[in-house]
């Protein structure tokens, strides 16, 4: 989702300084690994019918303009806030819906650097929100994927005067033994969604979630507060036999399922 070109970084803003066309203008940007992951599987496909050679995805991750660094020295250490956790969530679901042809994805740096996990100087140092993205979608990790089937209204924003659209509800789902993680990325920078989540072929025995989300999508982390974003658990409800549950505005949950 990164860009080098001075258009590029003014159509997403930078770090921090970006309104809602610049929000979902880089979310749209990060989706587009969707699309190239399956073009170019069908396409070697074409020489390796077999699939022998997988797909490895190097660099991955948001590149802001200049002007957030926390030192002169951290050459492309920009801020990283919600938005680019966002930007975590989408791209890691991704990889996960493709994990029989993406072996290998990424990010593009851990510290001080592009869309890092982590920010230090000397003794001060800080996890960003893309840490906590990290860290929730751990329990796919040796976990078998499963194919999830998402129904939610397109988000329509302006792209340079024209209209454009971005889904509204999407992530990726994994079983291990009768552990069900679901994880899901709200876009809407302003509006939750109300849903119901249906399991078929087993039974809901007890879910619970845990959500990283904040009042204000330009929210982030510094050494003076690095609390201010950290996922939080919440309750999911078992409702006749679906879990009901509101995804915040512009937030990653991670839902865990145990299975009857």
């Amino acid at each position: 989702a990164g860009g080098r070109t001075n258009d590029w970084n003014e159509a997403k803003g930078d770090a921090l300084q970006f309104g809602p066309e610049q929000h979902y203008e880089l979310l749209a940007e990060a989706d587009k690994i969707d699309r190239y992951i399956q073009q170019h599987w069908e396409i070697m496909g074409e020489y390796d019918r077999q699939h022998r050679t997988k797909i490895f995805v190097d660099e991955w991750g948001s590149w802001h303009r200049p002007g957030t660094e926390l030192k002169p020295t951290h050459l492309l250490g920009q801020q990283n806030t919600m938005r680019d956790a966002l930007v975590a969530s989408l791209t890691l679901d991704i990889f996960n819906r493709h994990a029989d042809k993406v072996v290998m994805g990424n990010i593009a740096q851990l510290v001080n650097c592009l869309h890092s996990l982590f920010l230090a100087d000397g003794d001060n140092f800080t996890v960003t929100p893309t840490y906590h993205v990290f860290d929730m979608f751990t329990p796919h990790m040796g976990a078998q994927s499963v194919r999830p089937v998402f129904a939610a209204p397109r988000i329509s924003y302006d792209r340079n005067g024209k209209p454009a659209n971005i889904w509204g509800l999407n992530g990726s789902a994994s079983l291990n033994g009768k552990q069900l993680t679901l994880t899901v990325t709200n876009p809407h920078n302003t509006e939750s969604r109300e849903t119901d989540i249906s399991i078929r072929g087993a039974k809901i025995g007890s879910a619970s979630a845990k959500v990283l989300s904040a009042k204000d999508v330009h929210a982030h982390n510094t050494f003076a507060e690095p609390r201010a974003v950290e996922p939080r658990d919440e309750t999911a409800k078992v409702v006749g036999g679906n879990l009901v549950f509101r995804f915040p505005p512009a937030s990653v949950t991670r839902i865990q399922v145990s299975l009857q």
